[in-house]
């Protein structure tokens, strides 16, 4: 029984973190993007999902809280115009910006970002990273276009978020508690 609940201890510290999926449905503004911040709870890696139907050639950006531009991806692969964006990040505030390949990649173009086509997260498509690119910037290039793409209309996609783990005193509370009965038990018998 002791090593049964020691065991059972051992798996509780050692367990994984589960991701919670939160699907996401909006629509576009005047100008054909949207933006909204959210909240990584605990380190680990997000996932970013466009689910629209039909899909569209959608194009994702990543910035922090302060609105300096992380990470922006276009397409998965030439065969699929669907954003889907893997990326490890810390817990904190960060806002996401949804809109069309075209009217995007020419802003980051302007900013110095590096295009990749594989980041070690993500491949097929075309990924920016760093340069001086800004959430307010990127509205400003997009709030430009006189003729906006899919302006007014809704897209869906999936956000996976790490969930937060317990802290490691939970943790140990944990086991101390499975030991305690292990012990109780033990004497019982």
């Amino acid at each position: 029984m002791i090593k049964q609940s020691l065991a059972l201890a051992a798996l509780v510290l050692t367990g994984a973190t589960q991701a919670a999926v939160i699907p996401v449905s909006r629509n576009f503004n005047a100008q054909g993007y949207d933006s909204f911040s959210f909240t990584v709870p605990a380190d680990g890696i997000v996932d970013f999902q466009d689910t629209t139907t039909p899909a569209f050639d959608s194009l994702v950006s990543l910035f922090d809280e302060y609105g300096n531009h992380l990470y922006t991806g276009s397409d998965t692969s030439a065969s699929d115009s669907r954003f889907h964006l893997t990326q490890d990040l810390e817990a904190g505030l960060y806002w996401l910006l949804v809109t069309v390949s075209d009217a995007g990649e020419a802003y980051f173009a302007s900013v110095g970002t590096t295009a990749r086509t594989n980041d070690g997260f993500n491949s097929g498509g075309v990924f920016y990273r760093d340069g001086t690119g800004t959430l307010d910037g990127m509205k400003g290039a997009l709030n430009a276009i006189t003729d906006p793409q899919r302006a007014d209309q809704a897209y869906t996609m999936n956000l996976r978020l790490p969930d937060a783990v317990p802290e490691p005193a939970s943790y140990g509370l944990v086991a101390l508690a499975l030991a305690g009965l292990a012990w109780t038990r033990r004497r019982a018998a």
